[in-house]
């Protein structure tokens, strides 16, 4: 892409804003998901029930929540900093 000096800097400052902005709503949202997975992790342990799919799923949920949340936040953080460094690299 042909672009002129000005135009090079105005871009790269949208790009770096851009990627801040997606990286704070990516986290905002990572945290509201794992907010979620505890707290339906806890409804599902307080039902009493001490077997069926509502006390597995609330196990499941409980103990695999907070591993998934800590996997998926950094993949998407990675997705979000690799699509700013390509979108840089081809304006460059």
């Amino acid at each position: 892409m042909n672009l002129d000096r000005r135009s090079k800097t105005k871009l790269a400052r949208v790009v770096r804003y851009g990627a801040v902005a997606l990286i704070t709503a990516w986290s905002r949202l990572a945290l509201t998901i794992y907010a979620v997975l505890g707290t339906v992790s806890g409804w599902m342990a307080a039902q009493g029930v001490t077997d069926g799919w509502i006390a597995w799923s609330g196990q499941l949920v409980g103990q695999a929540g907070g591993p998934a949340a800590a996997i998926l936040w950094p993949a998407g953080t990675l997705v979000i900093l690799g699509a700013m460094v390509a979108i840089r690299r081809f304006a460059a």
